[in-house]
């Protein structure tokens, strides 16, 4: 996936939306597409799901848990790993207007965030398509809280400060910075 990260909304078409996610097709109303897998021997299970509300009004919920027979310490037996809510802006178009990790919101001060939970859940997805469990942590480090070259992962200028010289600061008929 990945891509160009844009400020502001995505908005996308709803098949474009449900690619994105890695469903392949556009949900009908009411309708989910889950991906399940287990891991009997080391007691873990993932779940990830796209879910289509009644409308187009309700929106579209994508969400992952992780499931522990024996959870390692400080986790849940379940844990509400992410979840994602898109609904229709207009014209056909769909937006991401909200994406939680672990119960804490991803917002406008992170950089590309709705790319980003998308290509996160894709990923995802991607493993479990391939009957893996997820290093969930792994993920959100590499393609959710990653920070775009360029740029720190809150939106404000990275890379190196200029170099100014003095001489230009005093001197402001010389040439400038």
């Amino acid at each position: 996936m990945g891509g160009a990260y844009a400020f502001g909304p995505m908005q996308v078409a709803k098949r474009e939306l449900m690619n994105r996610l890695g469903v392949g097709y556009e949900l009908n109303p009411s309708e989910s597409h889950p991906w399940l897998v287990s891991d009997y021997a080391q007691g873990i299970s993932c779940n990830a799901e796209v879910r289509a509300g009644m409308d187009d009004h309700e929106g579209v919920v994508a969400a992952i848990e992780m499931i522990y027979d024996d959870p390692p310490e400080g986790k849940p037996p379940m844990d509400h790993v992410f979840s994602l809510h898109a609904r229709y802006v207009n014209n056909g178009k769909w937006d991401i207007v909200a994406a939680h990790v672990r119960g804490k919101s991803v917002d406008d001060n992170l950089v590309g965030w709705k790319e980003k939970s998308c290509d996160f859940f894709f990923a995802v997805v991607q493993e479990l398509k391939q009957d893996k469990i997820p290093d969930i942590d792994d993920l959100l480090e590499n393609i959710l809280f990653k920070k775009v070259r360029g740029s720190d992962q809150y939106g404000g200028g990275g890379g190196k400060s200029p170099k100014i010289k003095t001489e230009q600061l005093l001197n402001p008929k010389g040439r400038g910075f």
